[in-house]
């Protein structure tokens, strides 16, 4: 099959969107890299590909404030941004792009590729996704794209605040056989922690979709679900919340392979929320 054939397949499988990356101030511990070896030259089948995507369906954000016993916390925003960033390593030169809005009122996209290799990001008003692909026959090419919602809140009044969104992942990965480092990867994730805390006060939710077996075997996977972020808050505190879609494909062969932006490990859920069956609940959306 010709590679622009191949490349219109891998588009349509995917989300329709185009992305873009940005870099938060606050978001730095947040995210860590997940690297993907790479090993000796290895000559690729035209027929080689990989490809990810990941979005976040943003209209189905919610906030939810839950009694712990001493009323029931509010929580105010009082900074909001996102940013879109992307990458690929292409047979010509590495290509990257940043873009940095400084509020969610407003859209944000941007990519990044050649025609076999690329990376797009986008965060809109109702949704965040990121899509990865490779179909280059040379190897030694990839792609990563990364798309963050940050903002920060204070909270008045002790209790629990339980964030969730739903997520939709989908990954098409066929080394035909070749090159093991080969890989796609498609992750959403939800964190929080006080805005000037140790990490013990960081919480985490995440799903991560990959190749069970990445040793040249094909493998195509679809996942959709609902992140929940339960975060204990304290009257007066200031926290740091971001959410992300994040995505990398790469047909490896001698070229370094940059990382994607994974969470490396799950942070313990609440423990706060054992036996809250009776726990009063109070509801409310944000846009």
């Amino acid at each position: 099959m010709p590679v622009k054939s191949k490349i219109g397949l891998i588009r349509e499988k995917l989300f329709p969107q185009l992305f873009k990356e940005k870099i938060m101030r606050h978001a730095n511990w947040l995210i860590l890299a997940l690297s993907i070896p790479c090993l000796s030259n290895t000559a690729l089948a035209a027929s080689a590909s990989a490809s990810a995507g990941a979005s976040l369906d943003w209209s189905t954000f919610s906030v939810s404030t839950i009694s712990l016993g001493a009323g029931t916390p509010m929580l105010t925003w009082i900074d909001s941004s996102y940013s879109a960033s992307t990458s690929a390593i292409t047979s010509g030169p590495d290509l990257s792009q940043t873009d940095f809005v400084p509020d969610w009122g407003t859209g944000s996209l941007s990519s990044a590729g050649d025609s076999s290799t690329q990376a797009w990001a986008e965060i809109a008003a109702d949704a965040i996704s990121a899509n990865a692909s490779d179909v280059n026959p040379t190897g030694g090419s990839s792609a990563t794209a990364s798309a963050i919602r940050h903002g920060e809140f204070t909270v008045s009044g002790n209790g629990l605040i339980l964030f969730s969104v739903t997520y939709s992942l989908a990954i098409d990965f066929y080394p035909d056989g070749y090159s093991p480092s080969s890989n796609a990867t498609a992750s959403a994730t939800l964190g929080a922690a006080k805005a000037t805390a140790s990490s013990n006060s960081n919480h985490l939710a995440y799903e991560l979709l990959f190749p069970a077996s990445p040793s040249g075997l094909a493998h195509s996977e679809r996942k959709t679900g609902t992140l929940y972020l339960p975060v204990v808050v304290a009257d007066g505190e200031t926290y740091s919340f971001y959410a992300q879609a994040a995505s990398s494909a790469a047909i490896a062969g001698s070229t370094n392979v940059p990382s994607v932006p994974l969470p490396a490990a799950v942070w313990p859920f609440v423990s706060g929320l054992i036996g809250l069956a009776g726990a009063s609940l109070s509801r409310r959306r944000i846009a």
